[in-house]
């Protein structure tokens, strides 16, 4: 799958689950790491886990596995690695506290996408 078929699925998966503020920020010129971060937020640690349940179900299907998953056990901040997008599920005290956009973002905003209106 491309960056972009990536983003695309996970996102919607990600709305799909309610979570809120779901975004993708382009960190391509920033970091060698991988592309693309998708960030969304939370209320609880079971919705966190259950999107994350569903993007491994979905993606699976489609031939694509995570190469690794962390905070999966407090559900507070799930990381999951496919290589070209990482995706972030924070608890949303959590993304308040780190303000990930800020953090990687461009100043005027444009690397960012968003997916949801909070």
């Amino acid at each position: 799958m491309t960056k972009e078929q990536l983003i695309s699925e996970i996102t919607k998966i990600l709305v799909d689950k309610k979570c809120r503020n779901v975004l993708s920020i382009d960190v391509s010129a920033k970091t060698d790491v991988t592309e693309a971060y998708i960030v969304c937020s939370a209320k609880n640690p079971p919705q966190a886990k259950a999107a994350y349940e569903e993007i491994c179900a979905i993606m699976e299907a489609q031939g694509e596995y995570t190469y690794g998953v962390d905070g999966l056990r407090e559900g507070r901040w799930i990381v999951m690695d496919y290589d070209k997008v990482i995706v972030h599920i924070f608890h949303t005290s959590v993304r308040d506290l780190y303000r990930f956009e800020e953090l990687w973002g461009d100043a005027d905003g444009k690397n960012i996408t968003r997916f949801d209106i909070e």
